[in-house]
């Protein structure tokens, strides 16, 4: 735990800390004692990061994981033993987030998800943020097709909507997604640490913006197929748009989210976020075989100059490890990171089979 503290320390990370709850007591309701030991132990420590919490992981599979389960009803009425726990160590401007279930899929599990997040909402249980994991494919079945396959995008939506459905009618909470990715079942070996894993990943970022879904969790810093990291702590291809997304795009209360224009080609997907410096930084996924040109028009006004950062695979292989930034090889120079920087464009140009940030300049 020191380590974990003290690289959210150095990091600038908030730490989102997932508890068990399998620990019962004789009357099936969540035991805290072990829960207690470590509340205390971090407030003991001296300017600790930002601490968050969340009770249990996917709790409408347990059955299948655990081979028990918890009712939505209990695990509400345990979210507020935790929610006093929290108030009376120190811990009172700490978030609560859950029920962290899984996507809505067409194989049932014990308690379809959506069912169960309605269930425990109608509790009134003690959240912050409405909380859910979401993944595309079933990592041991998952091909390259389904990793530039529009359709298979476009089933983010789809479960948002659902899950967007249940939350409008019980609370006026915002949804996060606080585990996701590409492939469940640790990614698709050789695909889901590869640059082609990252046309998921930005037409995620864009839709989950478009829907009012301020937190985005990729599943994970380091280990599995799905790594950000590989196994000698060099970025994989999504670092890269992560960062570039965290760098350019605006966050925060007056972030704006814009609409945008179908394109004919279903396989060229636009968003458009509010930038730093008033600038808008406009989002391309371009899984098409062909480049695609546009000039972007807000409020009347025709945009003429752009700074592009366009990522395209070495080569042009999509299973490759190595993304080019504007034609440049992207890789750590030591222990630092390599420079970021765009080129200037007269308009936004989607190569084939690449994702770009176009930032507007005035």
């Amino acid at each position: 735990m020191d380590k974990i503290l003290l690289f959210c320390g150095l990091t600038g990370f908030k730490l989102l800390l997932d508890l068990n709850v399998a620990l019962r007591d004789s009357n099936d309701n969540w035991d805290p004692t072990n829960a207690l030991e470590l509340i205390q132990y971090i407030g003991r420590q001296p300017n600790h990061p930002p601490i968050l919490f969340q009770l249990g992981n996917e709790p409408n599979s347990f059955l299948r994981i655990i081979k028990r389960t918890i009712s939505a009803q209990q695990l509400a009425h345990d979210y507020k033993t935790l929610r006093k726990l929290l108030d009376g160590h120190g811990f009172r401007d700490s978030p609560l987030f859950g029920p962290e279930v899984t996507s809505p899929k067409k194989e049932l599990l014990e308690t379809p998800p959506d069912q169960y997040l309605k269930d425990f909402l109608s509790c009134d249980p003690p959240v912050k943020h409405i909380s859910w994991h979401q993944y595309y494919v079933d990592g041991r079945e998952a091909t390259s097709h389904n990793f530039t396959d529009p359709a298979v995008f476009d089933r983010l939506q789809k479960e948002i909507d659902i899950f967007s459905r249940v939350v409008q009618s019980q609370s006026n909470k915002s949804m996060v997604l606080t585990e996701t990715g590409s492939a469940w079942g640790g990614g698709a070996a050789n695909l889901s640490d590869k640059f082609i894993a990252g046309f998921m990943l930005m037409d995620k970022l864009g839709i989950a913006a478009k829907n009012g879904i301020k937190l985005v969790t990729r599943q994970a810093i380091y280990h599995g197929h799905y790594a950000l990291l590989d196994n000698r702590i060099q970025p994989n291809p999504d670092y890269w748009i992560a960062l570039l997304y965290s760098r350019l795009t605006s966050g925060g209360k007056d972030s704006r989210v814009y609409s945008t224009n179908p394109q004919p080609d279903k396989r060229v997907r636009v968003y458009a976020h509010s930038g730093y410096n008033n600038s808008i930084i406009v989002m391309v996924v371009n899984v098409s075989p062909h480049s695609s040109e546009f000039r972007l028009t807000f409020d009347g006004k025709v945009f003429s100059q752009y700074e592009q950062f366009v990522l395209t695979p070495l080569h042009g292989n999509l299973q490759s490890s190595v993304s080019l930034l504007n034609n440049h090889k992207l890789k750590m120079v030591g222990d630092n990171l390599p420079p970021l920087d765009g080129i200037m464009a007269g308009r936004v140009h989607s190569p084939p089979y690449s994702v770009g940030f176009y930032r507007t300049l005035a």
